[in-house]
């Protein structure tokens, strides 16, 4: 930018008075903080101009928010840099001048700007209400502590000084919480879950009473996203989540809604038993459990406590959805109010909002029969009874922390929200299949059973039989001793699999796309769906390290062609770990390949990963934002120990492994490579990294490598 008089008029405010002025104002804000066009002061003054032109208006809010966010984030790492113990920069390098002050003093400013936004819409709630809980509740848990003392001389700030700025935040976020409708925060509750443990006691008591607030107005959603807290192996949390729910009692009159968290309680502890519980076993084929049982014979006390008025957990019924409002238009208050509890001055007339379906059935029975799954863990297949007159399917798994399972479906929901967004995504109908995950203690829980789906394994195999070929446990068996004795004879992994297993098993999924879809607009609109799920899925995978990527764990939806991915517990980079370390970045083996059609992978296939990988990136904070919560309640294969009580709770919320799985989410967001073998590179563009991730993936050498039950050849 020019200077002197020139400067100061670049810096005057512009008159707007209408909103296709404060529109324009904006994209010349954009335009002017992209290339530099003006100074801060001067962006800052364009983005004012056009927030007074419509100070009703949510975007302009969330756009000087944003804005100052980047500010903020700019002035800590150059202070952070400058006075850092090794490898620090100089102020003049840095930066920094005598007029600046520590970064922690412009933290209300934003925070304050993203509550404006807030309080004039909900376009933005997802990723302004994350962004408001991140930094207040970093701050005073870390504020006078570390960010404080790691910054010296003119920058620096007293312990006095930090306190006193977590208490402004905590002003605000407070009064927020007053003005703002109560659905707003379902849209965080996993956050406001996993900070409800926080260190600083003030910061705790908001959380909790938050909490406490959701539980009151949405009892039954919030109670089956809090039921694992309630079970938590971690004293402290286990204690918070229990509060949160007296208080919520507290606080209503009604007693059906009384009586309905004595219920849930009761439910939980039957749904536990039934995850853990043993089924009897086979009364023919040792180390082998029955296919099916009675839950009336071996878990009496769960279909005696039906029905109960507690909702059917659906991903439809748990999944909030938000008002549309036209600009200027004040968020309406919720649909359905407490009992008790202050009114936040609006007109009783004004319209209402209900963020969930008002007649989810609720469990009025279930089915006697529950069928024992084959894997090792046994996972059993319950059905709940609806006052719908419909039955619902549900996974009880054991052995298993389902939080990964969750936070993977709260970034698929994220993600299908900004692929629905971005118009090249929408255009191609980039979606990903999703489900209810109801983590019910740290080791067990409930899955919604996807219906129509099938293993892609036994599709394939299906597809090998209409030549004669299928792949039954005997010719598996054979395949086996086959590898196993590769080193006797000379032969190397990879040339096993390129002049033996893949000629031997020629590519067939098309067939079964063929004979499932035999009319040809079908089949190629099932096609088209299978390239661009499995280009979402592979991509979106990758991105968090997703990894046991076998045949039973990608599922076929025979009714649509979509791809459906199940079982997370392989995620951040745990198939690194594994004896036999991943290679790959996500399953596209020959059959995959064949199913895309004469392109392949060249085709609709990476055009759709280019588009997702776009969306990806452009909103990676809001991403971070969903999988931050593991730090703060970490997963129990991160914790070297099971350790109880205050100690294991703070080494949880200083969780190194999940601060380091988040940077390597992170740098795949940026473009890197992150895998076994991967040769250092910078950053890639979208479709570069696409080509990378393609060419990884089919890579017969990696392929070779994979263990051997991965079955690389189909």
């Amino acid at each position: 930018a020019a200077g002197g008089a020139a400067g100061a008029a670049f810096r005057a405010p512009f008159a707007a008075t209408a909103s296709v002025d404060a529109k324009a104002l904006l994209l010349l804000a954009r335009w002017s903080a992209a290339t530099g066009q003006r100074d801060s002061r001067g962006v800052t003054d364009l983005l004012t101009a056009a927030q007074r032109a419509q100070p009703k208006a949510e975007t302009a809010a969330f756009e000087i928010a944003t804005y100052h966010d980047d500010v903020l984030r700019d002035a800590r790492a150059r202070q952070t840099n400058a006075y850092a113990a090794i490898g620090a920069t100089t102020k003049e390098v840095a930066g920094l001048t005598k007029k600046e002050t520590h970064w922690g003093n412009q933290l209300h400013n934003v925070v304050e700007w993203y509550c404006k936004s807030l309080q004039n819409g909900v376009k933005h709630v997802r990723r302004s209400l994350p962004r408001v809980l991140t930094l207040w509740l970093d701050w005073a848990e870390h504020g006078e502590r570390k960010y404080a003392a790691e910054v010296h001389g003119v920058q620096a700030m007293s312990a006095k000084e930090a306190r006193q700025v977590a208490q402004k935040l905590l002003r605000t976020v407070t009064t927020l919480a007053k003005h703002i409708p109560v659905y707003y925060w379902l849209t965080v509750l996993s956050m406001l879950a996993s900070r409800l443990a926080h260190p600083d006691a003030n910061a705790a008591a908001a959380v909790q009473k938050l909490l406490a607030k959701v539980l009151e107005v949405y009892p039954h959603q919030a109670l089956w996203s809090i039921a694992h807290l309630l079970k938590s192996d971690v004293p402290a949390r286990k204690e918070a989540a229990s509060k949160a729910m007296t208080e919520a009692k507290r606080n209503l009159d009604a007693d059906d809604i009384k009586a309905l968290f004595s219920s849930f309680g009761q439910l939980v502890d039957q749904l536990i038993r039934l995850c853990n519980h043993k089924p009897p076993p086979h009364p023919t084929r040792a180390k082998r459990s029955v296919p099916h049982f009675s839950v009336r014979d071996q878990v009496p006390g769960l279909p005696r406590l039906l029905p109960v008025s507690v909702i059917v957990p659906l991903q439809e019924a748990l999944r909030p959805t938000m008002p549309v409002l036209r600009a200027g238009t004040t968020p309406p208050d919720d649909a359905a109010k407490p009992t008790k509890g202050r009114s936040r001055g609006r007109d009783a007339a004004a319209a209402r909002h209900s963020p969930f379906l008002l007649d989810s059935p609720r469990i009025q029975g279930m089915l006697d029969r529950v069928d024992v799954m084959s894997s090792l863990q046994a996972p059993k297949k319950v059905t709940l009874k609806g006052t719908d007159g419909r039955d619902w399917p549900f996974l009880a798994k054991p052995k298993d922390d389902l939080r990964k399972d969750l936070r993977m479906m709260e970034f698929a929901g994220l993600l299908n929200v900004l692929l629905h967004r971005d118009e090249a995504s929408r255009r191609r109908g980039l979606q990903l299949t999703t489900f209810a995950v109801l983590p019910l203690t740290e080791d067990c829980g409930l899955i919604q059973w996807v219906p129509h789906t099938k293993g892609i394994r036994h599709v394939i195999s299906d597809a090998y039989g209409y030549i004669g070929r299928e792949l039954t446990n005997k010719e598996l068996n054979n395949i086996k001793k086959e590898y196993d004795s590769l080193a006797q004879r000379g032969m190397t992994k990879t040339a096993w699999l390129r002049d033996t297993m893949l000629p031997r098993y020629p590519p067939q999924l098309h067939r079964y796309f063929m004979r499932n879809w035999p009319e040809p607009a079908e089949w190629l609109a099932a096609r088209g769906r299978f390239a661009r799920s499995l280009a979402a899925w592979s991509m979106a995978g990758h991105a968090v390290g997703l990894g046991d990527r076998h045949g039973e764990n990608i599922l076929l939806d025979e009714a649509t062609g979509n791809v459906v991915m199940v079982d997370f517990s392989m995620l951040f980079d745990k198939g690194l770990e594994l004896e036999t370390p991943e290679r790959v970045p996500f399953r596209l083996t020959q059959n995959l390949v064949d199913a895309l059609g004469v392109e392949g992978p060249q085709g609709v296939f990476l055009r759709a990963s280019v588009a997702t990988l776009g969306t990806l990136r452009a909103h990676k904070e809001e991403i971070i934002t969903v999988l931050e919560t593991l730090i703060h309640d970490p997963l129990v294969e991160w914790s070297s120990s099971r350790r109880h009580g205050h100690a294991h709770d703070a080494a949880s919320r200083a969780n190194a492994k999940g601060v380091a799985n988040l940077k390597n989410v992170e740098a795949r967001l940026n473009g890197k490579v992150v895998g076994v073998g991967a040769a250092p590179s910078l950053p890639l563009s979208a479709e570069g990294q696409a080509q990378r991730l393609i060419a990884d993936a089919t890579a017969v050498d990696n392929l070779a490598r994979m263990f051997i039950w991965w079955m690389p050849w189909c």
